[in-house]
């Protein structure tokens, strides 16, 4: 599921936490088991890494006529799990 939920990403995104997405795309399986596993104590256990409570908002220019529309930027862990989570979340 990790790997992918990664495929579903886009490449060109904004790292906050400097966690290359192309790098989890080309994940060995083990690497993705481990990821896995992470994921996991972190639902059992209700507990985010610290870096993944980090959230940086940037102010994005709107088409005409213009103004400011702020969004977040969240840690790609984070986003990761989202994306494989979607489809219990829509449910």
């Amino acid at each position: 599921m990790v790997l992918k939920a990664a495929k579903v990403l886009s490449n060109h995104t904004a790292l906050v936490d400097l966690l290359e997405l192309l790098l989890l795309k080309a994940m060995a399986p083990e690497a993705a088991q481990a990821l896995v596993d992470l994921l996991n104590e972190i639902e059992q256990t209700c507990a985010w890494p610290i870096h993944a409570l980090m959230t940086v908002s940037v102010l994005m220019g709107k088409p005409p006529p213009g103004g400011l529309r702020p969004i977040a930027l969240m840690p790609m862990i984070y986003r990761l799990r989202g994306t494989f989570r979607k489809s219990e979340v829509d449910q």
